[in-house]
Order: C-alpha cells, then structure tokens, then sequence
C-alpha cells in the first residue's frame, strides 16, 4: 500500500501506517458520493459512543467488540478531514465539531469503561479514575480550543509536541487489554494521563513568549482599568 496523501505531518505511527492507508481508500469512493464531512463526522462519533457503550457489559465478547469499533471510529474519523481535503470543503465548523466529537468520545469511553470495570469489581475507585480522566480531558479540550479561536498557532512555539501528546494510538491497546482483561491499566493511564496533558497546556501556554501584539493588547487592557 502507498502512504495516504491526504494524511497529516503530525498523524501518530499506528494513524500514519494503519488507519490511514485504510481511510484513504473509504475516502475516495466517498468522494464520489453527495455525502459531506460533517455527514462522515456524525457516523464517526455514532461509531464510537456504541463501542464505549459496549465497554459497560460484563460479557468479555461485548467488551472486545467495543474496543473494536472504537479502533473502527478512529479510522472512519480520519476520513471527514480527507474529504474535505479532497473536495475543498474544510471549514472552523467542521472543525469545530470533529474536535468535541471526538472528546465526546474520549468522555463516554472513560466513563462506559470506569463503569464496567465497577460493575464487575464492585470497587468505586474506577470510578475516581474515570472522574479524573473526564476531567482531564474536558479541561483541555476547552483549554486548547479557547486558545485555537484567537491564536492563528495556539500554544505556540511547540505545536509539535502537543500533536504528539495528542495522538490516538493509545486506542490500540484497548483490544490487547481486553483480551488480557487488563483494561483496568488502560484507565489507570487516562487517570493520569488526562490531567498530566492539560497541565503540560497550561505550562506551554505561560511558558509561551509573549507577542508584540500581546503586549500592547495587555497594555491597553491595562490602561483601560486605570
């Protein structure tokens, strides 16, 4: 297979390599239907929200096949972003709502799987982690996306190292660990790992130099409190 080039520089290595080459070929025939990226981005989420429902059961057959169509919705999100590419059709909106679609995601997938691992364990700390991982992630969500709507580069000088922090291929344990019946490991890294990133944001964002444009904007906001 040939490398996707309507993939992104900063695609982590199982996106680059698996789902790419993938979502490359479901997105050219669907170039070729009326569909639109948004209609790919709902059947995305859709996609994903069942497989985190899945993750509630206690039946190891359910939980397998949700870590599966959660890989599956990973894969299919890559497409409304290629046929936007494709058709020209890239928009803030689209965006927008690939963005909270797929924290939407990431929230039901911590929280179907803390609730699950509850129901069989019976043990409420799974559901602190699923908590803190929630937390985790919607504070960054709204933390990056806040700074993304008036900064043309948010978080600069390292919009590198927040795309590698961001990658998705975590997803690709999910299904090993279920296997395992290791998932527990799985919430435990969200646990932390959610909060972690959004203070590595909040410290690339102090951290981060301040502008001409930021000084005199700081200037006049504070002449005006004078």
């Amino acid at each position: 297979m040939t490398k996707n080039p309507l993939g992104k520089p900063q695609d982590g290595f199982m996106a680059r390599h698996f789902d790419r080459r993938i979502s490359g070929a479901i997105t050219r025939r669907l170039a070729k239907t009326p569909l639109l990226p948004n209609h790919i981005t709902a059947v995305s989420i859709a996609i994903g929200l069942l497989g985190a429902l899945l993750l509630i059961s206690t039946q190891a057959t359910a939980i397998l096949g949700g870590t599966f169509l959660l890989l599956l919705h990973s894969v299919v999100d890559g497409c409304d972003g290629e046929l936007a590419r494709l058709k020209g059709l890239e928009s803030r909106v689209g965006a927008a709502l690939d963005f909270f679609g797929d924290n939407l995601v990431h929230i039901a997938l911590f929280s179907c799987l803390a609730v699950g691992l509850w129901r069989t364990s019976d043990d409420f700390l799974f559901l602190w982690l699923g908590f803190s991982a929630n937390l985790g992630t919607l504070a960054s969500s709204i933390f990056y996306f806040s700074f993304s709507k008036t900064h043309p580069s948010p978080l600069t000088p390292h919009p590198s190292l927040i795309d590698r922090l961001a990658q998705r291929d975590f997803l690709y344990l999910l299904p090993f660990l279920a296997l395992t019946e290791k998932l527990s490991w799985f919430l435990w890294m969200a646990a932390i790992g959610s909060p972690a990133f959004f203070l590595v944001l909040l410290f690339l964002e102090i951290r981060k130099p301040r502008t001409d444009h930021d000084n005199l904007e700081f200037g006049l906001e504070k002449s005006s409190h004078v």
